[in-house]
């Protein structure tokens, strides 16, 4: 499945040691030209969430401080995490 460098490497990650990430087919949301959407789950939890991987080439500083003054505000969506790592 995944290349042994690379399984260290997701070993590490922040992301993959709190959530696993649905790689199916289903578990695709959408994408643009520097991010994509998938369904994750929540290890400790099981509570199911969409994650928008961006990629490393891209600031989104701005649009994560966007989200978080938007919280509450009934149409927007909840940003619960940001995690940055060295998949990219």
């Amino acid at each position: 499945m995944f290349q042994p460098c690379i399984h260290f490497i997701l070993q590490d990650s922040p992301f993959f040691q709190k959530y696993d990430l649905d790689l199916t087919t289903s578990g695709f949301l959408g994408d643009g030209s520097f991010s994509v959407c998938r369904k994750c789950t929540n290890k400790a939890t099981g509570q199911r969430y969409a994650v928008k991987i961006v990629s490393r080439r891209v600031y989104c500083g701005t649009e994560i401080s966007i989200l978080n003054q938007c919280q509450g505000h009934p149409n927007i969506v909840q940003l619960y995490d940001t995690l940055q790592d060295e998949v990219s």
